[in-house]
């Protein structure tokens, strides 16, 4: 008989697996096993919101904003016709599909590690498969995941390509690249416009609506975190 330790682990295990890129064991390319789940849902009739970025020790802002992308894509799929409660029973359906290409561990440390903003401290916090595991987890609401696949964006993406000739490497790939029908995201340039004609694009102000907290003294997040520990540790 397994332990409770051990039946815990093997549950979440299970729970999680075949919705994050890589963990059933397949050796392909990232971005086309994302592509190709995606026509997937799309052949079920699901609609498809995307969202990038890195989750870097999950907070309540994370959250929210996971649970928006949801609600966004209901409202945009309803075309601005029905009632709350048909929005918030549409985002917790199979019918909203909410795919996230999380930050490697070496985008993040590019693009984020000893930067001003995050007090000059060292980017990502967690590793990629933690972040992974902690997204995975979360529950949205009416018995259904939050997040219902994870890939992955940036350098070493990809456990097949050559490094030269990946997509991810070279930073040509896109969130859009997957077919996603609706893309969520904090800003946008003419490029990824005129790149995809036929994919719709949602941008949000990420102060809008954001939680605060109190003993951080303004809006939570990994940075906002980071600092605080930083200069709780310069008391001692």
């Amino acid at each position: 008989m397994e332990t409770n330790a051990e039946l815990t682990n093997n549950f979440i295990n299970q729970s999680i697996n075949n919705r994050i890129v890589n963990w059933t064991g397949e050796d392909k390319c990232t971005a086309e096993a994302t592509s190709t789940l995606v026509d997937t849902w799309h052949r079920t009739g699901s609609f498809v919101v995307a969202n990038a970025g890195g989750y870097d020790s999950m907070g309540l802002n994370h959250l929210r904003g996971l649970m928006q992308a949801r609600i966004i894509g209901a409202i945009h799929l309803l075309g601005g016709e029905g009632s709350v409660n048909d929005i918030y029973e549409l985002a917790s359906s199979e019918d909203i599909r909410l795919l996230i290409s999380l930050d490697t561990n070496d985008a993040l440390e590019e693009n984020k590690s000893y930067k001003a903003n995050g007090a000059y401290s060292v980017r990502p916090l967690l590793d990629w498969d933690t972040r992974a595991r902690t997204l995975a987890l979360q529950g949205f609401g009416g018995g259904r995941e939050l997040v219902d696949f994870i890939t992955k964006h940036g350098p070493l993406a990809c456990s097949v390509c050559v490094a030269e000739s990946c997509n991810h490497s070279s930073k040509t790939f896109n969130i859009a690249d997957s077919g996603a029908d609706l893309i969520v995201l904090k800003d946008i340039n003419t490029d990824q416009l005129a790149n995809y004609p036929n994919t719709s694009f949602h941008v949000i102000e990420e102060t809008e609506g954001a939680f605060h907290d109190k003993l951080l003294g303004g809006q939570i997040s990994t940075s906002a975190l980071v600092r605080r520990i930083i200069q709780k540790d310069k008391k001692i």
